[in-house]
């Protein structure tokens, strides 16, 4: 389980951003399963142990 916020949804797809070997965010395609509208199910893409960058909230103007 996710929080939804850290999921991206794009063209029938979900991505999250994970660090790669040079400490940048970079997009992994996943496949999410059942939400509740504040977390999802992670259904493959990811392992347990796996940290998700989470981005700071963007402020509105």
């Amino acid at each position: 389980m996710l929080p939804e916020r850290l999921v991206t949804f794009r063209n029938d797809s979900a991505f999250v951003e994970l660090l790669n070997e040079l400490s940048e965010p970079a997009e992994t395609l996943i496949t999410t399963g059942l939400s509740d509208g504040l977390n999802v199910e992670i259904a493959s893409g990811l392992i347990e142990s796996t940290q998700v960058v989470q981005r700071p909230p963007k402020e509105i103007e």
